[in-house]
């Protein structure tokens, strides 16, 4: 059975239940679900040029959102005078920006711990009525020259 989904371009991360696909130029795709547990963020890691996190493809609590500003219009830079650096918003996703999320994951102090990641810029967000079968929770590589291995941009 297929899964209904809606394209958005901003999403303001509510109290309401939902789950959300959130795809860049990587065939990794992030999946943001809030039940009655609050926010949980996977990384469905792909294959080809793409890091690997320590807590790919596994759900883990998220505790934060920060959306930083537009630095993409579809697949086209914005030109850096254009990018606003205090244009960012908290639990907000929007398509053209790039997100850190901030993570609560099993380990460490308290067999608990505080760790973060943040996404290449963000170019689509569906809400979707149900996950996807596990086969088909990544997608094909893209071909982006500007995230090539010396070109990758700096997460920092």
């Amino acid at each position: 059975m297929a899964s209904e989904s809606e394209n958005l371009e901003t999403v303001e991360m509510s109290n309401e239940d939902q789950t959300l696909a959130l795809f860049s130029s990587s065939s990794t795709v992030y999946y943001a679900r809030r039940d009655d547990r609050g926010w949980q963020l996977m990384r469905a890691r792909g294959t080809g040029n793409t890091a690997s996190g320590p807590y790919d493809n596994q759900w883990v609590t998220l505790t934060h959102v920060l959306s930083g500003p537009r630095v993409e219009d579809g697949d086209q830079d914005v030109p850096e005078h254009e990018i606003d650096p205090k244009d960012k918003q908290h639990w907000t996703l929007r398509v053209g920006s790039r997100h850190q999320f901030d993570l609560h994951v099993p380990g460490g102090f308290m067999d608990t711990t505080d760790f973060y990641w943040v996404q290449r810029p963000l170019r689509r967000i569906e809400r979707l009525s149900e996950m996807p079968p596990d086969a088909d929770l990544t997608v094909p590589e893209t071909d982006d020259p500007r995230y090539g291995r010396d070109s990758a941009p700096d997460y920092t």
